[in-house]
C-alpha cells in the first residue's frame, strides 16, 4: 500500500509499499486533455516514474486534493471564455481574448495552431508554446464563435 502526503515544506511526497519515502515527488498527466483525471504518474526529481495512479477519483479526499494541488502548480491552461477580437488577415494570428485567468492577448504561427482534441473542444497553442483551451466552442458567444469560424 502506497501514500501521498505533504513534507514539512509543502512538498508532494510519497510513500511506497515497501515504506520508502519520496520526497519532492512531481505529478504528471498522461493524457490532460482527453483524460484529465485519469492515468496520473507520480514523479520523482529525475522523472523516473515511481507510481501510476489510474483514476484520481478513486483517492481518498485528502490524498487527491494534494496531487491535483501538485498538478495544477505544473500545469498553465487558461480557458478561452470570449475572444474580443482576432486579427487573421496574415501570419502570426493575433488574438485578444478573456480568459478564466483574465484578459489577454497571445499570437499563433497559423490555424494549424489550433487543433481539435474533441468534438467541440479546442486546444489554442501560441508561438510561446503556452497552450489554451476551449472546452466547448460551441458554447461561445455568438460574437467569439464568429470569429472563430474565420480560422477554422
Amino acid at each position: 500500500m502506497w501514500r501521498v502526503d505533504l513534507d514539512e515544506h509543502g512538498r508532494l511526497e510519497l510513500q511506497d509499499s515497501l515504506g520508502f519515502k519520496h520526497v519532492d515527488v512531481e505529478p504528471v498527466r498522461a493524457f490532460p486533455i482527453t483524460e484529465p483525471r485519469r492515468f496520473i504518474s507520480l514523479r520523482n526529481r529525475e522523472g523516473k516514474e515511481l507510481l501510476n495512479i489510474d483514476s484520481l477519483d478513486e483517492l481518498p479526499e485528502e490524498e487527491r486534493s494534494f496531487i491535483e494541488a501538485g498538478l495544477s502548480k505544473r500545469e498553465f491552461m487558461p480557458v478561452i471564455l470570449r475572444i474580443n477580437r482576432l486579427t487573421c488577415d496574415v501570419p502570426p494570428l493575433a488574438w485578444d481574448v478573456e480568459t478564466d485567468r483574465g484578459d489577454t492577448q497571445f499570437l499563433i504561427g497559423s490555424e494549424d495552431n489550433i487543433r481539435r482534441v474533441g468534438p467541440q473542444r479546442l486546444l489554442v497553442v501560441d508561438v510561446h508554446g503556452i497552450r489554451y483551451q476551449i472546452p466547448d466552442y460551441a458554447k461561445l458567444d455568438a460574437r467569439s464563435l464568429r470569429l472563430l469560424e474565420r480560422v477554422l
